[in-house]
Formats: structure tokens, sequence, C-alpha cells
């Protein structure tokens, strides 16, 4: 589908939500269960700068018409030295979509025994975090006045002294899923002395790359490691048949060197221990203190 819908030209256009359900059940006097579930969603959409104004087209610049490279034609930059040029497009890569989708389960059991109140429980939050981005592929123009002396004398001229572009890029971006487990001790040891007791163990991924966009370096080799399902999804990236063509000598795929689609391993050793202290040594003292890896 197509990722830019038809918006106000350099309008910013967003539909943000979220919703948050949750469930408590009582088991016993002690015994308290309480699941969650949260979504959040942020779509935001930039306009393009003069949408469909074939700018290049019209100065007779030839090669800016394959909509795979520009996917809406636009204003370009245009840099003139010693004036103010024109901000197009390019500035800041418009056309762009971004899409922030977050997940959030978690369920949490309370228990009170004694002198203890004791909670435990499991949380997973899924990323997707995915853009659209139109990059420079209407063209950064620059007339520093190289050929007349003049920055403005060369734009009449047409003879930039320099012009850059690239082509857009299509859905790309990150994902995974981020788990962890979690225990805390309230304990009043005394009447005027309760400690906190936890830990938190976290599994934190390196994020896996939407179409598999993502890479790595193999210093041993000298090579790009990149994931290896990108050669089931060749259309990743509108140059991605051709990158994988001019340089798969320099290339590496994960499966060839052990590696998952994230090109880096998850992390499993981010353990968090939790203290905390409340001393009440006189009737109006209260002496507090903590200590967390976080």
């Amino acid at each position: 589908p197509n990722p830019f819908p038809a918006v106000p030209a350099t309008n910013l256009h967003s539909k943000a939500q979220s919703w948050t359900a949750r469930w408590t059940h009582i088991f016993t006097p002690t015994l308290l269960n309480t699941v969650q579930a949260a979504f959040y969603d942020s779509p935001f959409i930039f306009g393009a700068v003069g949408p469909g104004v074939n700018v290049n087209g019209m100065a007779g610049i030839q090669g800016f018409d394959n909509p795979t490279v520009v996917p809406e034609q636009s204003w370009p930059t245009i840099a003139i030295s010693g004036l103010q040029g024109f901000q197009g497009s390019p500035s800041d890569q418009r056309p762009k979509y971004m899409r922030i989708r977050h997940l959030e389960l978690s369920d949490v059991m309370s228990y009170t025994r004694g002198k203890h109140e004791m909670k435990f429980g499991v949380e997973e939050m899924h990323r997707n975090d995915g853009f659209h981005i139109g990059q420079n592929s209407v063209g950064n123009w620059s007339f520093l006045g190289t050929y007349s002396g003049n920055g403005f004398a060369d734009l009449l001229l047409g003879y930039p002294d320099n012009a850059t572009r690239s082509p857009v890029q299509t859905l790309q971006g990150d994902y995974d899923d981020f788990k962890s487990l979690h225990f805390n001790d309230t304990w009043r040891a005394r009447s005027n002395l309760t400690l906190t007791l936890g830990v938190r163990w976290e599994i934190n991924p390196f994020m896996k790359g939407i179409h598999e966009t993502r890479t790595g370096f193999d210093p041993a080799s000298g090579k790009v490691v990149v994931p290896s399902g990108v050669q089931l999804d060749p259309q990743a990236q509108p140059l991605t048949p051709l990158l994988l063509q001019l340089f798969g000598d320099r290339i590496l795929y994960t499966k060839d060197v052990g590696l998952p689609p994230s090109v880096s391993p998850s992390d499993w050793r981010d353990i968090g221990p939790r203290l905390g202290i409340a001393w009440t040594p006189a009737p109006k003292t209260v002496v507090r203190s903590g200590y967390g890896i976080f």
C-alpha cells in the first residue's frame, strides 16, 4: 500500500493512539494477580515540499523521473553562495512516514506473608519502529560561483558546483521483543526498619532489521555482515539487488558466520539487583538509602 497518503504540502500529519487493559483477580486475601496489556501506535507523515512539481524536469535535468528512486516529484534543495537558498524536500528527507508501534504485556503476582510483601512477575515488550524516507531523491544543488564568480549567476547559467542525490528508502527500521523477570520483597524487619530486596533480569536483544536491513562488520575478514534473509528479500531497498551484485565478494551472510538476523546476539547477562533501606531512629527522623542497577 502507498505509504504516502495525500497530505497538505509541508504539513505534518499525526494520529497517535494508545490503550491499556488491566485485569485484577483476588485469589485469597494474601494473593493478588494483575494482568495488563498496553498498546501504543504513533504514525507521523511529513509531506513533500511543493508536491507534484517536477522542478528538475522543468530545468531539463534528466534521470530524476524514475519512481523507484523518486517517489514524489517536488522541490530540490538549492544552496546559493552568499544568498538564502531554498530548503526543499531533501532538507529533512521528505516525503517520509514514521510508524512507531509498541505492545507491552505483563503479569504480576502480589503475595503477603507475615512481615513480607512480595511481588514477582514477567514483562514482554514488542517494539516495531518503521520508516519510509524520501532521502535526497530530488537532489541537493549547490551554486558557489565556481564558473562565473557569483553563485546567483551560476544558478542562472545552470552550472552547479556540485550535486548529490540518493534513492528513496522504502520500509525499513527495527523490531524485536524485550523480555524480563522480576522479584521484589518489602520486608518489615522491625517496627522502625524496612528492607526492600529485589532483582530484575532482562533479556535485551540487538534489534532485527525490517526487511533484513541490518549490517555489521567482521574485523577478521574485513567484510560486511548482512542477514541471510536478504537473499530471500532482494527488493528490501531499491538498490539492494545492485549492491549485492557489485559487492558480493565483500559480503558475509549471518548464516555463514553463525550469527542471528540481528547480526549481534542477544544480551542474556542484564541482571539488576535492587536494595532499599528505610530506618526510623527517632519519631521525626527517617533515613532512606537505595541501590540498584538498571
